[in-house]
């Protein structure tokens, strides 16, 4: 019911529409109608300027805020009640790089990168503009331009 809550405030803006896009194309895909999932994440990118593939997997509760400008690998992963902002992109280090992995209630401020075959633990944020390329522990914010830990018992671990 909470997730329901969270989205029913945003029903009407091109976020709350970006969400039930991806799902839709999401829907498609695991349906084997590709082609139609395609379309529609290719709309999806078009009208709201949010690329999530739906081979992405998001849990349930998932928000998007002000999402102009959101980048997702194909093969993300990520757990429920997480919330991207502006900007913001996951991906890998090289072209055919495995993809993060996003915990249960991770959030994504503005212009946030997420980079690699990392882990971003349960409870986990990323502040605005930083740069993760390391694990972060549940719990933990990363800030700053190549992001270091704060707010957490365990520091980040060293890149992969």
């Amino acid at each position: 019911m909470q997730s329901l809550e969270r989205g029913a405030r945003h029903i009407g803006a091109l976020n709350w529409h970006a969400v039930r896009l991806y799902r839709l194309s999401r829907r498609l895909w695991l349906n084997d109608r590709r082609a139609a999932a395609l379309l529609i994440a290719a709309a999806n990118r078009v009208l709201t300027g949010v690329e999530i593939p739906p081979t992405a997997s998001f849990g349930p509760g998932f928000l998007i805020m002000h999402g102009c400008g959101i980048v997702v690998h194909p093969d993300t992963r990520a757990g429920r009640d997480c919330t991207l902002y502006q900007g913001v992109t996951i991906g890998s280090r090289s072209v055919d790089g495995p993809p993060p992995t996003l915990g249960d209630r991770v959030t994504l401020f503005p212009g946030a990168i997420i980079l690699g075959p990392i882990t971003l633990g349960n409870e986990s944020s990323v502040a605005a503009n930083a740069v993760v390329i390391r694990d972060l522990p549940s719990g933990a914010t990363a800030r700053g331009p190549l992001a270091n830990c704060a707010d957490a018992s365990t520091p980040c671990a060293a890149p992969a």
